[in-house]
């Protein structure tokens, strides 16, 4: 028997950020790829942010508690980075999901040898079925 493993995303990791100081973690390890930097990680310290409020922050909260320009504009694209993540790797993992769950039927000529049948079940990890 398998046992299959949820996959976490990103935003999934980050609403599971509960206190401030796991957010900043998570938002060190990934700063590089995110664009941040440690004066953004410490405005975020210091506004006391958890995982689900930095997701849903506007660009206009952040302006609103003195937040100015680019900063501001740099917190927002690393959060839509993290939810465009999300969304991209969700929709990988359906259509996948979506098409073991498909079948597909193809006519397959009456001639064809059961080597090169075998062949392609094994190729294309196919059930191939011959039809009388």
């Amino acid at each position: 028997m398998s046992t299959a493993r949820k996959k976490v995303f990103p935003a999934d990791e980050v609403r599971g950020c509960k206190t401030t100081e796991q957010l900043i973690e998570f938002l060190g390890k990934q700063k590089q790829n995110l664009g941040l930097k440690d004066k953004h990680l410490d405005f975020l310290r210091e506004q006391e942010f958890k995982g689900e409020t930095f997701l849903n922050l506007s660009i206009k909260e952040l302006i609103d508690i003195g937040l100015k320009g680019e900063p501001a504009k740099t917190i927002i694209k690393s959060i839509n980075k993290i939810k465009n993540k999300n969304q991209a790797d969700s929709g990988v993992v359906e259509f996948w999901k979506n098409l073991l769950d498909t079948r597909i039927i193809f006519p397959i000529p009456q001639d064809f040898e059961d080597a090169e049948l075998k062949a392609l079940d094994s190729y294309f990890m196919i059930k191939v079925i011959r039809i009388a």
